[in-house]
């Protein structure tokens, strides 16, 4: 099963909120954008409308995560989803 089909089953469950963050206040989208998982981010910016430009406990941003990792595909959809 590919990353693509578990985001989307995880997801359609109630137990799983991609608003919910970890222990240092970071979320699903968090994740995605510092691994450069454009699938993930494309999904949580379309479907659950999460913030993308939340800070977490020291500072950085999913924006500032996906730049630091050279996500360019993760950059270019946060610039245009204007979350940064």
């Amino acid at each position: 099963m590919d990353m693509r089909r578990v985001v989307e089953l995880l997801l359609g469950g109630k137990e799983v909120s991609p608003h919910k963050p970890d222990n240092c206040d970071q979320t699903p989208l968090s994740n995605g954008a510092r691994n450069g998982h454009e699938y993930v981010v494309k999904i949580l910016l379309e479907r659950d409308r999460v913030n993308p430009a939340k800070l977490d406990v020291y500072g950085g941003t999913r924006f500032s995560f996906a730049i630091e990792r050279g996500r360019a595909g993760v950059v270019k959809m946060l610039l245009e989803w204007g979350g940064c």
